[in-house]
C-alpha cells in the first residue's frame, strides 16, 4: 500500500501462487519501489503505446549495473548481493535472448521507471520465455528487480542483468543515432560554432604578430 493512501496494493496471479516466505520478500520489493502495485499487474494496465520514448528512459550505465548486481545491499538480509555470476547476463544480451523490452511510467511513483521484458530460459530453451521487471530511478540507480525464474526471488539473476545491459546499449545507440543521423541541424550548428571559435583564435594570433 502506498504511503498516505488507503488503496490496497494489487497483486498478480503469479504473486498469489508464491509460498508465504516468498510473498513477504516480494511485498518488500514493492515497498522499496515506493509502495507500487505488483509490476506484473502494471504491465497489463499500461498499454505499450504509453511506453516512454528513449529520451525519457533512465540514465542507466554500466556502473549502475555493477553497483546493483555486485555491491548493493540485499534488502532482505542486509548483506551485499555480490552476484558476480549475474554479470554473465551480458552474453544473453549479445546472443539476442532478450525481447519485448518496454520502459513504462509508474503512476504512483513519477520519479521511477518500470522496465518489463522477456528473456529466453537459460536452463530450458524450449520453455516459455521468462518475464521479469526492474524498477529504477530516473537518474539510473536500480531500486529492485524480479524474475520468475528460480533465482529471481533473490533480486538478481543473469536474466535481469541481461535486460539491464540491453537498456544501457539501446539508449547509447539512440543517443548516437540522434547525434549523427537524426538531427543534422544541431550537429552542424555545433561544428559551425567550433569552426567560428577556432577562426577567431587564429585571427587574434595573426593580429598580435
Amino acid at each position: 500500500m502506498s504511503e498516505g493512501s488507503s488503496r490496497a496494493t494489487r497483486y498478480s496471479p503469479y504473486f498469489l501462487e508464491l509460498d508465504p516466505s516468498s510473498k513477504e520478500r516480494y511485498k518488500e520489493k514493492l515497498t522499496i519501489a515506493g509502495g507500487i502495485d505488483d509490476p506484473y499487474v502494471l504491465t497489463n494496465d499500461i498499454s505499450s503505446n504509453e511506453a516512454l520514448d528513449w529520451q525519457e528512459w533512465p540514465n542507466l550505465e554500466y556502473p549502475d549495473i555493477y553497483n546493483y548486481l555486485v555491491t548493493s545491499t540485499n534488502c532482505y538480509m542486509g548483506d551485499q548481493l555480490e552476484a558476480y555470476k549475474s554479470l554473465e547476463g551480458y552474453k544473453y544480451y549479445v546472443d539476442g535472448w532478450v525481447s519485448d523490452v518496454l520502459v513504462l511510467p509508474i503512476p504512483s511513483n513519477p520519479n521511477a521507471c518500470l522496465i518489463s521484458a522477456h528473456v529466453k530460459h537459460s536452463q530450458r530453451l524450449s520453455s516459455p520465455h521468462l518475464h521479469l521487471w526492474v524498477v529504477t530511478k530516473k537518474e539510473g540507480e536500480v531500486i529492485c528487480a524480479h524474475c520468475n525464474c528460480m533465482a529471481g526471488l533473490g533480486e538478481v539473476c543473469s536474466h535481469i542483468s541481461a535486460v539491464l545491459f540491453v537498456l544501457d546499449a539501446r539508449k547509447a545507440y539512440h543517443v548516437l543515432l540522434f547525434l549523427v543521423i537524426g538531427s543534422h541541424l544541431i550537429f552542424d550548428q555545433f561544428l559551425l560554432r567550433e569552426y567560428l571559435t577556432l577562426t577567431l583564435l587564429l585571427r587574434k594570433r595573426k593580429d598580435k604578430k
